[in-house]
């Protein structure tokens, strides 16, 4: 399938900098399209990228090394702190093949990651560690931090043209002695154990982390990268308002590997994304029953539909959706429209036992 040719523009600029963070804008990020007007069949507000001050923080300057070898995790993680702290901006990963552990976005944080960079994650299971509040098939917990992770954040994006390798395999084999694992998180909340006692990522007990997961934040934007080799699902925001996830593509064949899991998200944007996963493409979540209606959050907002899909193609077909939206809970109105010729699920009002497919004709 030939993907959608939306080039980012990458505009450097000569600057003197006496620290990591020039002062003077030497990159810009510069989309090839304007979003165009949402037009969904409900009332839901128009969305806007979020915007970054002039400053960027290039990575090398804090120690990361192009070598595939090096892990620049921490070097990483102090090019955020110092943007953030200096009022954000954009945090550069330049061309080259880098390693790392978890990337912890912080407020007003654009990651840029520029065409020619591949950032391979750590196939090291301590590296994810301490554990972080989270959300895993539904149930809140916590576990091994997620591959990129923010929690509580405003104003973030990842951008650019390069890519995100997960490295995914190397969890694979965790999959069968998880399941213990599995059915006793299920089952927490009736068994009455309290979110702050579900410590996975332990010896005795751990869950394959997610490849993206914004969680509790607003104004995101996920635009340009390519996802490679998810351990788990690939793009999973939670509890997230103002979302905007379009022109990626996500090439991840593993178990479990979902495209986009929009879990208890609000006003959230799916457009001109390309997906070729083991999973689901794209799925509407919002918790997994008795912990699910205890938090009382569904993908929605106040009486109105929130969420829009446009332009998906998806491999395999979207219809996969059907399973994971059986076990929802209640959402009061909701659509999903995917006007790529291939499916059309329309929820209706109560508990979510029946799902109407419309079978659409290839233009």
């Amino acid at each position: 399938m030939a993907r959608r040719q939306q080039p980012i523009v990458l505009l450097v600029m000569l600057a003197v900098s006496t620290g990591g963070c020039a002062g003077s804008p030497p990159i810009s990020y510069v989309p090839s399209e304007s979003l165009a007007p949402l037009e969904a069949p409900f009332d839901m507000p128009q969305l806007e990228r979020p915007v970054f001050p002039n400053r960027v923080c290039d990575i090398r300057d804090y120690g990361a090394v192009a070598d595939g070898a090096t892990i620049s995790t921490g070097a990483i993680g102090e090019a955020i702190t110092a943007c953030a702290a200096a009022g954000g901006g954009t945090v550069l990963i330049p061309a080259g093949l880098w390693l790392t552990g978890p990337i912890h976005l912080q407020s007003n944080i654009n990651l840029h990651a520029a065409e020619g960079a591949t950032i391979r994650f750590s196939r090291r299971f301590e590296d994810y560690l301490p554990v972080v509040p989270t959300r895993w098939e539904g149930i809140e917990v916590f576990n091994y931090s997620p591959l990129i992770y923010a929690n509580g954040a405003d104003n973030i994006a990842l951008t650019g043209r390069g890519i995100f390798d997960g490295q995914g395999e190397a969890w694979f084999p965790m999959r069968p002695w998880q399941k213990a694992d599995r059915e006793t998180l299920w089952n927490s909340e009736a068994a009455g154990i309290p979110v702050e006692q579900r410590i996975y990522g332990t010896e005795v007990g751990a869950l394959r982390p997610a490849m993206v997961q914004p969680f509790n934040c607003t104004n995101v934007l996920i635009e340009g990268p390519t996802f490679i080799r998810s351990p788990f699902w690939v793009i999973h925001p939670v509890y997230c308002d103002r979302l905007i996830i379009r022109d990626i593509r996500v090439d991840s064949h593993g178990v479990n590997n979902d495209g986009v899991d929009l879990d208890s998200c609000s006003n959230s944007l799916v457009e001109h994304c390309e997906f070729t996963v083991g999973d689901d493409a794209v799925a509407i979540k919002s918790g997994r029953d008795a912990d699910g209606w205890r938090v009382g959050r569904p993908s929605e907002g106040e009486d109105r539909s929130q969420v829009s899909h446009r332009h998906v193609n998806a491999f395999p077909e979207v219809e996969y959706l059907e399973h994971s939206l059986q076990s929802c809970p209640s959402l009061p109105r909701s659509f999903v429209s995917l006007f790529d010729g291939l499916t059309v699920f329309v929820l209706q009002a109560g508990f979510l036992n029946e799902l109407e497919s419309v079978r659409s004709q290839r233009s």
